[in-house]
């Protein structure tokens, strides 16, 4: 499991529609979360990039499926979600990294830099 933050902007058509509506869409966004097994934390309404965001609990590999029945229906011109970590989780992954960064042969690395390495 992991934290999930989705940020989905409305087509015109659905902000009208939301505009329209007393009630908010939380409901809605629960019931189609828990369809992929996700579980609803909250919601918010991000003023700065006028889309809502959604964060949930779930399995990541859920993700795509998730942004393409957002897309697909039409009443969002788009959909992204990150794969929140936390300080904890991001521990384990450095150490990770550290062990593995000495093989990488980056791109930016010309061939003088490839020379001095091998010696």
């Amino acid at each position: 499991m992991a934290t999930i933050m989705i940020r989905y902007s409305l087509s015109q058509e659905s902000f009208r529609n939301i505009l329209a509506q007393e009630e908010t869409r939380e409901s809605a966004v629960r019931d189609i979360l828990a369809e992929f097994s996700f579980t609803f934390l909250n919601m918010y309404f991000s003023s700065s990039k006028a889309s809502f965001i959604v964060l949930a609990d779930g399995d990541p590999m859920r993700v795509p499926a998730l942004e393409m029945m957002y897309l697909a229906s039409g009443a969002y011109v788009g959909c992204e979600c990150e794969v929140l970590h936390s300080p904890a989780e991001m521990k384990e992954q450095k150490k990770l990294a550290r062990a593995v960064s000495p093989k990488f042969d980056a791109p930016n690395r010309d061939e003088i830099d490839r020379m001095l390495l091998d010696e």
